[in-house]
């Protein structure tokens, strides 16, 4: 069983009472409880039966029962699913790094690429460039980069990285996944000039991977985003499983990338850098001032010291399910 066929299985209000929860009561498809996560009085947490998922209306906190699960147990995504394949007596198909309803969701937005063109207004140069780098791809695995922050070939081949003159090469596409340009990252950990972009592109027309995203979000298939700043924090959720990320390319966001998230989605959670610049903190605020009456804001912290690109998947989906309202 997949762990989406899982989750629709199983049987809400039973797993609800394995719990301590307190007033607890079942009106119509939903139970209603004291939430355990703030200090509640009056059973303001509501767990839809049909829907499968929960929300508290004193501190905001949401998700499904894997995320309840994760939160009341103090557990990891990975636990979190074997508990609920226990209760519900059945076994949890493994996969590879990415779950295989995941999976199956990737070969379609694969299938949605074929049709891909290089926009007219990108020079002739700029599309040899990006064509001869994909093609060197296979180069990239053997680099300390690579090796060092352990990221899988899967992530390479969706992201369609290329190769030149020891630098990576991330092809950039705009919302209508056409080719519009090119970043390289130095394949070196310690580089005075690591990242170099394509001196026409505007950054801040564009959102990195969000030709994805807005496939998943136009389908119905999510409801939001999650906002990081660079390149390998993106790739790094996808590798953990977590398909709607996108990259400011940053730590400001522009007029322009907001213009491009309202017009696709209502709900954003930001995972900024938390490091010693305190840029990830600074932006973050800046994205509130500039959208708080516009759109739904979740805030995902980060341990200090670290982005969403260095986490384990233990403690991307941590962070994640204790994301809060803002």
């Amino acid at each position: 069983m997949q762990i989406s066929q899982l989750k629709q299985y199983i049987d809400i209000e039973s797993i609800l009472h394995t719990y301590p929860l307190q007033q607890i009561k079942k009106v119509g498809d939903e139970v209603k409880f004291q939430c355990p996560f703030h200090d509640d009085t009056i059973a303001s947490c509501t767990f839809n039966c049909a829907k499968k998922v929960y929300y508290c209306f004193g501190c905001g906190v949401r998700g499904d029962i894997l995320d309840f699960i994760m939160q009341m147990d103090n557990t990891s995504f990975t636990q979190a699913v074997n508990k609920l394949a226990d209760i519900a007596g059945v076994t949890v198909e493994a996969g590879s790094s990415l779950a295989k309803d995941e999976q199956e969701t990737i070969k379609w937005l694969y299938s949605m690429r074929k049709n891909t063109k290089i926009e007219p207004e990108v020079s002739a140069g700029v599309k040899e460039f990006i064509q001869k780098a994909m093609a060197n791809k296979d180069r990239i695995r053997g680099t300390e980069f690579w090796q060092n922050r352990n990221f899988s070939s899967e992530v390479l081949d969706f992201f369609e990285l290329g190769w030149y003159n020891e630098r990576i090469v991330i092809p950039l596409r705009n919302t209508n996944g056409n080719y519009v340009g090119y970043s390289t990252r130095s394949s070196l950990e310690k580089s005075d000039d690591r990242f170099l972009h394509q001196k026409d592109i505007v950054k801040g027309s564009l959102l990195y991977n969000f030709n994805t995203v807005s496939k998943l979000l136009d389908d119905g298939l999510c409801d939001m985003i999650m906002l990081v700043e660079g390149f390998s924090d993106t790739w790094r959720a996808f590798q953990h499983g977590f398909l709607k990320c996108v990259a400011i390319m940053g730590s400001n966001v522009s007029k322009g990338q907001i213009d491009i998230i309202l017009r696709h989605t209502y709900k954003v959670c930001l995972a900024f850098d938390n490091d010693d610049t305190g840029a990830g903190y600074k932006g973050m605020d800046d994205f509130y001032k500039k959208t708080h009456n516009l759109i739904e804001i979740e805030w995902m912290k980060i341990p200090r010291g670290k982005d969403v690109g260095s986490l384990s998947r233990d403690e991307f989906w941590t962070c994640f399910n204790n994301r809060v309202a803002v």
